[in-house]
């Protein structure tokens, strides 16, 4: 993992996670980061297929003192950690999407974080609901990484073809 690609104060924060259940793995573009370098992403983007609850995750998480959170919906968390709220972490449950291929547990805190073909997959998915320039970069890395286009799609179609909901 490319733990350099992380700012100090998410860094720091990274062993953390270790005490995080293993049904949670880091999506989006801070796993993206870690894998493969590149651009620098602050959030910390965890899914699960197993439902969530804002009140719940307060009581079991591992985060220190003062968590704040700033956004709680059905299977949607969002908390705010760290003196300045330097640190945003979103916890997205109740998925049904599947995998193409199993997460890779990171060493150090065991973190899973998603295959670069699922990261790939719903990065395609992605951009038909919105088209920032984040997400063409993301996509760059990927290709970049020898995740063909033809694969990228593929791995979207597998996951996403009945699905309306691309991003939690």
């Amino acid at each position: 993992m490319k733990l350099d690609v992380l700012p100090p104060q998410q860094r720091r924060f990274w062993p953390v996670f270790s005490e995080l259940p293993d049904h949670f793995v880091l999506y989006v573009e801070t796993a993206i980061g870690l894998r493969l370098g590149g651009r620098q992403s602050v959030d910390f983007d965890f899914f699960t297929n197993q439902l969530i609850s804002a009140d719940a995750l307060s009581g079991s998480l591992p985060f220190p003192r003062g968590a704040e959170l700033i956004q709680s919906h059905p299977n949607t968390s969002t908390f705010t950690v760290h003196p300045g709220r330097e640190i945003k972490i979103s916890f997205f449950g109740g998925l049904t999407i599947g995998r193409v291929a199993d997460p890779d547990r990171c060493e150090g805190n065991g973190v899973f974080i998603a295959s670069l073909l699922d990261l790939a997959a719903q990065k395609m998915k992605v951009i038909l609901a919105r088209a920032e320039t984040k997400d063409y970069l993301d996509i760059d890395t990927l290709l970049k990484a020898d995740i063909t286009l033809p694969r990228a799609l593929g791995a979207a179609k597998a996951l996403y073809l009945n699905s309306t909901r691309c991003y939690p």
